[in-house]
């Protein structure tokens, strides 16, 4: 068995737009690439299969990009509540001290101190 290269994108697309002009065949790719000929009519079926894809939605957009789209829209609402509700959890907020709960305006290091000696 052999061992499994790695090919850049760049390389995979040069191969392919190569098989697409049918100038040559898939071994004579094969040779002067250093790809299988396997490889290269697997590359060629994926981008043929694709090619349909990139003119949907007006763009180049892919469902990833819409997805995400989607989860920025989400979380900026998140950020939203969160903001909204801050101001009402410092008003409310109670702090734990030494002697249990107290509002938070109350809590001071020397009372503290002072409360646990007794």
């Amino acid at each position: 068995m052999g061992i499994k290269k790695n090919h850049t994108n760049e390389l995979k697309a040069k191969v392919v737009m190569a098989a697409m002009r049918e100038d040559r065949t898939l071994s004579e790719l094969a040779s002067h690439f250093g790809v299988h000929p396997i490889t290269i009519g697997l590359w060629k079926k994926k981008v043929m299969q694709g090619l349909p894809r990139l003119f949907e939605g007006g763009g180049l957009s892919n469902g990833k990009e819409k997805e995400q789209q989607t989860l920025i829209a989400t979380l900026y609402g998140k950020i939203g509540e969160i903001e909204v509700a801050r101001p009402l959890r410092e008003e409310s907020f109670v702090a734990m001290s030494c002697i249990g709960p107290v509002p938070i305006e109350l809590v001071s290091t020397s009372r503290c101190r002072s409360l646990q000696k007794m």
